[in-house]
């Protein structure tokens, strides 16, 4: 079609829309919330961190000393060597950063306009954060958004920006409506999905030959790996019934109260299937949680009478002895669970 120069000078592009001619669709409403880019890194980090550092006498150099400067806490990432030298930021990097940003830059800004706008923003992000909202909370979220508006123009006096033409600023106004109409905002994030990027994408793509159908190969590679942890399941589940050692009390909890399902004679529950393992593997998979264990202990050296006194775990001494006799009786084929 016809691209006249008006097109370019604002900013437009002659495409059809696909949407043109869906019946009762308002296309707009259907784009949902993204926490992650639109917040964290749109708002936040590529354009709100910017403006403020740039309002600093000492510009980025400053902003990695107050971060340095920063006093250790068990609860906050300490950023040892600032902000400007990392180059790949994640999520969860994001929000440590948005706990301590604020309090890193009071002092070396004297704009109280600056501190205002960067607070205001802060607040919003946590307000968006929210798991359940009520008309009160979207007051406040709508309220911290229109006090970065008071403030905003603080960072076109001092030169840090031009406008606030931006995109996923304007996205921003929308916050409110969108949680009304879809509820809350955490569960449109990308976030959700993009934690598993490294596992189920660039660990796919490296097992894969990385020709041109390298993407049947990652989805019969990721087939491979469920596989795999379904029958480690399984087996880890059967070698603790035959050797009668349970691997932990929750996971054999677990797994009785998933095998004794259909043991009952109950008429009002349904026939078990023929074949009733797969279900029952299913279940398992599904509802077994990793246990993790600390690298370096907190408690180092104690001893047994003080984790039965102190930490109130009973008859540890009592089984501790029955591992040790069941592990000296068992036969060599015998699947002993690791502690």
């Amino acid at each position: 079609g016809a691209k006249p120069p008006e097109f370019n000078q604002l900013g437009l592009h002659t495409i059809t829309p696909f949407w043109l001619d869906l019946p009762f669709c308002n296309i707009f409403r259907c784009i949902t919330l993204n926490i992650l880019h639109q917040l964290h890194k749109g708002v936040f980090k590529d354009h709100l961190v910017n403006w403020a550092t740039q309002c600093m006498k000492g510009g980025a150099p400053e902003v990695d000393r107050c971060f340095r400067s920063m006093p250790k806490q068990g609860n906050l990432k300490h950023f040892k060597k600032g902000i400007s030298l990392v180059m790949q930021w994640t999520g969860v990097e994001y929000k440590n950063m948005e706990k301590i940003f604020l309090g890193a830059i009071s002092g070396s800004t004297k704009d109280i306009q600056v501190l205002s706008a960067v607070r205001a923003v802060l607040d919003f992000i946590y307000y968006a954060h929210f798991e359940i909202h009520s008309e009160e909370s979207l007051t406040l979220l709508t309220e911290a958004w229109q006090e970065f508006h008071h403030n905003k123009d603080v960072f076109v006096q001092l030169g840090a920006c031009a406008n606030f033409n931006i995109p996923k600023f304007h996205a921003v106004e929308h916050y409110p409506q969108s949680i009304r109409l879809k509820g809350t905002a955490d569960g449109y994030s990308t976030e959700g999905s993009e934690r598993l990027h490294i596992d189920f994408a660039k660990v796919a793509y490296g097992a894969s030959n990385k020709n041109a159908n390298y993407t049947t190969q990652m989805c019969k590679w990721l087939d491979r790996q469920e596989a795999t942890l379904r029958f480690d399941s399984f087996q880890q589940w059967a070698k603790a019934k035959d050797a009668g050692i349970p691997i932990t009390p929750a996971y054999l909890s677990m797994i009785d109260s998933a095998s004794n399902a259909h043991d009952t004679d109950d008429p009002n529950l349904p026939e078990p299937e023929e074949d009733g393992l797969e279900p029952l593997l299913q279940d398992i998979f599904d509802k077994a949680a990793p246990c993790l264990t600390a690298k370096h202990p907190t408690f180092p050296s104690v001893s047994v009478s003080t984790l039965e006194h102190d930490f109130r775990v009973a008859f540890l001494g009592y089984y501790i002895d029955q591992f040790l006799c069941q592990l000296a009786t068992s036969k060599p084929e015998t699947p002993i669970p690791k502690l």
